[in-house]
């Protein structure tokens, strides 16, 4: 299913954080997946209100980063691309 003009633009956004190590490169083996919590969305800076899904993880630096469902999903495809070389 090809991505939204919303979705591409969040996509870009991601390949960007990553580049300037902002958010990892990599998607960690282990996350958690439940209601938000109201925490701000790592990749589009929203909060995640609690009838959203929110996925959670740590971070390598110590740190959590939290996604919406959506946010999480392109930020794994980024992630993806970018340990490609795209």
């Amino acid at each position: 299913m090809p991505l939204t003009e919303h979705e591409k633009a969040l996509f870009a956004l991601a390949r960007k954080l990553i580049a300037n190590g902002s958010l990892p490169g990599t998607v960690p083996r282990l996350f958690w997946a439940g209601s938000g919590t109201g925490a701000t969305c790592s990749l589009c800076e929203l909060t995640i209100e609690p009838e959203q899904v929110e996925y959670e993880m740590a971070e390598g630096g110590g740190g959590t980063l939290h996604f919406h469902m959506r946010c999480h999903a392109i930020w794994q495809l980024a992630a993806s691309d970018s340990s490609k070389g795209g």
